[in-house]
């Protein structure tokens, strides 16, 4: 270590010639196990950021104590709106009074950190925010539950359903992502990050991406995060992608921002190539995920669930690190049972020779705590199908991945030649299903908590007191309340 940080130092003066700064990549990296082991301390009297939140974004505070915003209407901009919710500055909890689908007409760029965007508020059967996408990038303290992100194709952009980088604390529960026509969720170059109990489906393949087919899942990394409990399905490839050296501007921005990605218990249907892939120079732990073949998995290249890769943005790196271990590859006993065998580098088996350039024997470092839960991948498989997405109200295409799942079949193809399952227009699957709304319950005080729950917790009704401690030291009163709308599905 004192190596490492001596000659770190030294290429500080020297202006990172090109030549060094590969050298102190692959040093860095070759140490990155005992960087990560004192990059999060764990701290067990740390407020979680609600009931049942888990990974290393498990402490996010989001909006805790700021002011309430409600959301009234579905439009695109003005008061009431979303994006106005969104762009206002200081601590916030964003709940809604509607349900439906928000149409966006730009994009929204959200620009003031410590925010929490509660969907499970919505009366009725939800929100869906569509034609354009949300940006994360470059915020802090986040917290988003029960929203679905489907922008399609409208816009004639290259998009991803939902897209950060730099962000640092932050945690995605119970979330849909769709219909993107680039990757469909984007999150690398984050940091104490969770994606947890979300669907990620059906990126949009022969579309508009100016490369052609661009159907892809995601891209995760960065430095402490988290993905498990996910679906990720109907995608050409990266389910996920890990992250890669050439994705980072300097070795600064590598001390920054990259650290240990942990990717377990998700569950991966129907890839047309490759399932999980890249990864250059990096640290992966693959841990207990169910990997299902579906209608677009064809030949021999969907028979492994890692292809662990060295190239980036034109340039050639060192190979990542990965445990891996605990997968299921279903209707596959020889990689189930030696998960080895189902990777391979540049598409080729891996050989012996090549175990050293990729393999780790042990788990990367994980605190004690960032995980309440240990179960094998058949496990979660279920659990998984029965609870991830916005699954407080499922829309009819959150159903339908569900039941393509589990059957292992597919409804549509692609209007413009895709087959097995993977679209190239949300309209090839019939478009955005109608949600339906309900009237919002009595809120005198508009503070977000309805009357009659106020009452029956022995709260004033006519006092706006969203933001007090009343009911639980941990969690304002607001919090208890959007905690207690989902409580049966966490618990779960």
């Amino acid at each position: 270590m004192y190596k490492l940080i001596t000659l770190f130092n030294l290429n500080l003066q020297l202006k990172y010639s090109i030549a060094l700064n590969k050298l102190i990549v692959m040093i860095f990296f070759a140490s990155s196990t005992a960087f990560s082991q004192i990059s999060y301390n764990m701290d067990s009297t740390k407020t979680l950021s609600f009931p049942g939140a888990e990974g290393f974004g498990k402490f996010t505070k989001g909006g805790r104590g700021g002011l309430v915003f409600i959301v009234t209407n579905l439009n695109d901009s003005g008061p009431g709106s979303l994006r106005w919710a969104l762009e206002a500055k200081g601590p916030r909890i964003i709940v809604f009074e509607v349900s439906g689908t928000i149409y966006l007409e730009s994009s929204i760029n959200v620009r003031n950190p410590n925010v929490t965007i509660a969907g499970q508020s919505a009366p009725g059967e939800g929100i869906t925010v569509a034609n354009y996408w949300l940006n994360f990038a470059n915020m802090h303290n986040i917290i988003v539950r029960f929203i679905r992100f489907r922008p399609g194709d409208v816009s004639g952009e290259e998009n991803q359903a939902a897209y950060g980088i730099y962000m640092e604390n932050a945690i995605f529960d119970h979330c849909t992502f769709s219909w993107s026509t680039d990757e469909i969720a984007t999150f690398y170059k984050v940091k104490n990050f969770t994606m947890q109990w979300s669907i990620i489906s059906e990126a949009l393949n022969n579309s508009v991406h100016s490369k052609g087919k661009h159907g892809y899942g995601s891209i995760t990394g960065g430095k402490n995060v988290s993905w498990h409990h996910n679906l990720i399905a109907h995608a050409t490839e990266r389910m996920t992608m890990f992250d890669h050296t050439g994705l980072y501007k300097s070795v600064q921005e590598i001390q920054d921002w990259r650290g240990i990605s942990d990717f377990r218990n998700n569950v991966i249907y129907n890839w047309q190539s490759r399932a999980s892939s890249n990864g250059a120079e990096g640290s992966f732990n693959l841990i207990n995920n169910y990997y299902k073949k579906g209608p677009a998995s064809e030949g021999n290249r969907v028979d492994f669930i890692l292809n662990p890769q060295r190239t980036g943005n034109g340039s050639t790196y060192s190979y990542g690190k990965f445990y891996v271990d605990g997968n299921i590859l279903e209707g596959n006993e020889k990689i189930t049972q030696d998960n080895w065998s189902g990777v391979r580098l540049e598409n080729t088996p891996l050989h012996n020779e090549f175990f050293r350039k990729v393999k780790v024997s042990e788990p990367f470092y994980i605190p004690n705590g960032i995980y309440s839960f240990k179960e094998t991948a058949r496990e979660s498989y279920e659990k998984v199908l029965s609870f991830a997405g916005a699954s407080l109200h499922r829309d009819q295409v959150d159903k339908r991945i569900i039941h393509e799942t589990k059957s292992g079949t597919h409804t549509f193809l692609g209007s413009k030649g895709s087959e097995g399952g993977i679209i190239d227009s949300q309209i090839d699957v019939g478009g955005w299903p109608e949600l339906k709304s309900l009237p919002p319950l009595q809120d005198s005080d508009r503070d977000g908590m309805p009357n009659i729950w106020e009452v029956k917790m022995g709260l004033n009704p006519e006092k706006g007191d969203a933001r007090f401690f009343d009911l639980d030291p941990n969690y304002t009163n607001i919090e208890v309340y959007l905690n207690s709308l989902v409580n049966h599905l966490m618990d779960n």
